[in-house]
């Protein structure tokens, strides 16, 4: 039991900035599963990995900030609209829902989106 439309608010922003930050040419993968924590409550975690620009460690640390986009010309040349907000939102729900939400990213290579969720047990 949990706000179905805010995980998948989450679920599609992610993947249309991994769609976003990678060429036509490249795979974009996403996965969930579930841990039962306790009698009452499941974590739900759900990942969205992409093979495109990657995200420099000087920007990751702020990536969740609001109105805070990559510096890199290659992110203002795919984006160039973006406001910096889409993250920072997503971010949000997730510590409203009990969890968070995290990146792992190399440069050039790609970045994995993991977000949690607290999720309770039917009765």
């Amino acid at each position: 039991m949990f706000d179905s439309q805010r995980v998948q608010q989450i679920l599609l922003n992610l993947l249309s900035n991994a769609i976003k930050f990678s060429r036509s040419d490249q795979v974009v993968r996403i996965g969930a599963n579930q841990k039962h924590i306790s009698l009452t409550k499941t974590m739900i975690v759900i990942w969205v990995q992409d093979q495109g620009i990657g995200i420099p460690p000087a920007d990751q640390v702020n990536l969740f900030t609001p109105f805070y986009r990559v510096k890199t010309k290659e992110a203002k040349t795919m984006n160039p609209n973006g406001n910096g907000l889409g993250l920072s939102i997503c971010k949000r729900i997730c510590k409203h829902m009990g969890g968070d939400i995290e990146v792992e990213s190399l440069q050039g290579i790609g970045s994995t989106f993991t977000y949690t969720i607290l999720a309770d047990n039917p009765p």
